[in-house]
């Protein structure tokens, strides 16, 4: 029925491709992209440059389609022993990933008393929200066995 269409990468390598996939739409719709540095959007000196253009095209596909475009993408590699707490210039090249979206959440470990990751939590940072006055931390139990994601405590 066409309600849902995953394209694989080696379908879909370059931002433009987007564009066009965009423009065919004649219902209301959303882009979720996995893995964001991995899209081409052409040849530059520096992985900075390309990541400016990157989020630039990002925010123009969200503007000129009026969809909410949802994206992943890396974090800088913790030097210490990864129980720091993330920030929005932990996201690679940040500056105008920062600027450009309405919401920024950040997934991170939960760690206990001792510092040890709690294997069936993470945590979800909001960094950033222009959508909502909701600027807070949820803790999500996952229950791997049976694909289940709870909100604790529950806020909604």
């Amino acid at each position: 029925q066409k309600r849902l269409n995953l394209f694989d990468i080696s379908q879909v390598q370059n931002i433009e491709q987007i564009k066009v996939l965009a423009a065919k739409e004649d219902k209301k719709f959303f882009i979720a992209i996995d893995g964001t540095y991995n899209l081409s959007v052409g040849k530059y000196q520096n992985a900075r440059d390309e990541n400016i253009q990157r989020a630039n095209k990002l925010k123009e596909i969200a503007d000129v389609f009026e969809i909410p475009v949802i994206c992943t993408g890396e974090v800088r590699k913790d030097i210490g022993k990864g129980t720091r707490d993330l920030s929005n210039n932990d996201i690679m090249e940040s500056g105008k990933y920062i600027y450009n979206p309405n919401l920024i959440t950040i997934l991170t470990k939960v760690f206990d008393e001792q510092k040890k990751p709690i294997s069936n939590q993470i945590q979800l940072y909001c960094s950033k929200n222009k959508l909502s006055s909701f600027d807070g931390n949820l803790i999500l139990n996952i229950k791997k066995d049976i694909c289940l994601v709870t909100e604790q405590p529950e806020v909604f």
